[in-house]
């Protein structure tokens, strides 16, 4: 019987992304960072001033971090494979976000410390709600096996992988400090490189992979309803690029 909690989570995110997603592609409202980052100027989200953005994200993912490990240390249990699995991939996922932003990322202009907040929050809600998700009631028995939780393992590396190369080709092409303001023909352009020769945002496209990879395994609504939402907001902010 589907948990009543579990699906009112998921319809509430796939919701919210269908709506933040059809904005982004429409340009109704772009979410004022990275290549959008000019909708900001003007606007009371410069009120609080600029930020670092590569100290900003940095933040946002190492909070991320601390709340999926000290939730799976309180809750989960070493003896429960979907545990390690599942938490393995949420925990991975803030670890390789920090690790792309030390030695990979050169972020194409400054960020507003309100944009910044934003974000943090937006990552700590789908870091808790896919957390909850894991933890919240026991696997069932065939959940709860290796050979089960295995088949989408080679698709989260396969995303990872994808999801790195785009970002390391982006970097290249990005000065390796922030400019003071944004200009979208010196800080963004779409590369002729990899994945870009077939899509405007290829690394978007394997983010989205790698989480609906992640919810296979966690096989839980609400976390189906996050990797649809990430997708949507992917999907409309690929489309305003192109």
């Amino acid at each position: 019987m589907p948990d009543t909690f579990e699906v009112a989570m998921g319809m509430l995110f796939v919701t919210t992304g269908a709506i933040v997603g059809y904005s982004e592609a429409t340009g109704q409202f772009n979410l004022p960072f990275s290549k959008f980052q000019e909708a900001a100027f003007g606007t009371w989200m410069t009120s609080a001033g600029p930020c670092d953005p590569r100290r900003a994200f940095l933040l946002m993912y190492a909070s991320g971090f601390i709340v999926c490990v000290c939730s799976f240390w309180e809750y989960g249990t070493w003896h429960s494979p979907y545990h390690v699995v599942a938490g393995g991939f949420l925990i991975g996922q803030q670890i390789k976000r920090m690790a792309e932003v030390l030695w990979v990322h050169n972020n194409s202009g400054q960020l507003t410390n309100v944009m910044a907040a934003i974000l943090c929050l937006i990552n700590l809600a789908i870091t808790t709600t896919c957390a909850h998700a894991i933890l919240r009631r026991a696997p069932s028995s065939a959940e709860d096996r290796f050979r089960a939780l295995a088949w989408p393992i080679p698709l989260v590396i396969l995303a990872w992988s994808g999801n790195l190369y785009h970002h390391w080709i982006l970097a290249g092409l990005r000065p390796s400090t922030p400019i003071r303001r944004y200009n979208p023909v010196e800080a963004y352009r779409i590369p002729r490189r990899g994945w870009f020769l077939r899509a405007a945002c290829p690394h978007y496209y394997f983010e989205a992979l790698a989480w609906l990879a992640f919810a296979l395994i966690v096989n839980r609504a609400s976390v189906y309803g996050v990797a649809i939402a990430v997708a949507l907001f992917l999907a409309g902010r690929s489309y305003r690029t192109r």
